[in-house]
């Protein structure tokens, strides 16, 4: 997502440009010199590095004498398929590749911290966890199809005694005026399969011979599910 501004020093948005499902990097842009001495400048709202993987599962590991509730995420092999730059493609990103059997997986990320000196062709090993403590880990989370308001929204009820007309019944939805339903409104629906980000999680083991990443507390998606770690 760029923000473009006709005002640099009060950074007025006037619009956003969004390319597919991720918000591309720009680092720098010359300024486009327009009629009446008003200047177009593009703000990039930066990504970061990272790779992707793997849910296996939860368990628990002894860290620091304590057990410790983990998820491991399993990095298959990783290798870079492109390297985009400003001169080609107008904007700087890598490509890492995710070759898991005979399932190929894509993803753009920062070319910068651990990434930044990259090439195409490389393969990418969990040594750039060395100096990593800390993580964002994004998932898509479990479906759970078409539920009632109490469930989906954890909403209490009515009682449960005898003699009660109301349990589990979503109740008002509106008032008389304006007569609708007004937007956003918590009712029954469609529930999960929604895109979750978790900002600094701990990062609490890496396996580099088994290629395998422990995470603490819980991770979005169900098992086998894909996992992008960024950092």
């Amino acid at each position: 997502m760029l923000i473009i501004s006709y005002d640099a020093p009060t950074f007025t948005p006037l619009g956003s440009i969004r390319f597919g499902e991720l918000m591309l990097l720009v680092q720098y842009l010359p300024c486009v010199e327009y009629p009446n001495n008003l200047s177009l400048f593009i703000y990039p709202l930066y990504l970061m590095a990272g790779i992707l993987g793997k849910k296996i599962e939860m368990t628990r590991v002894i860290h620091n004498g304590v057990f410790v509730p983990v998820t491991l995420i399993r990095v298959p092999t990783l290798d870079v398929a492109q390297v985009k730059t400003i001169e080609t493609d107008g904007y700087s990103a890598v490509v890492v590749r995710m070759t898991d059997g005979k399932k190929v997986t894509m993803r753009e990320f920062d070319l910068d911290g651990v990434l930044a000196n990259v090439v195409k062709g490389d393969v990418l090993s969990l040594d750039i966890f060395d100096a990593i403590t800390e993580v964002a880990v994004s998932g898509i989370s479990k479906g759970k199809g078409f539920q009632g308001a109490m469930k989906r929204w954890n909403f209490s009820g009515g009682p449960a005694s005898h003699g009660s007309k109301f349990h589990r019944a979503l109740g008002s939805i509106g008032k008389r005026k304006p007569r609708r339903t007004k937007p956003g409104q918590k009712m029954h629906g469609h529930m999960g399969l929604d895109g979750i980000t978790l900002k600094h999680v701990p990062l609490v083991l890496v396996n580099k011979e088994l290629r395998v990443v422990a995470i603490k507390g819980p991770v979005p998606g169900a098992r086998n599910s894909l996992v992008t770690i960024t950092f």
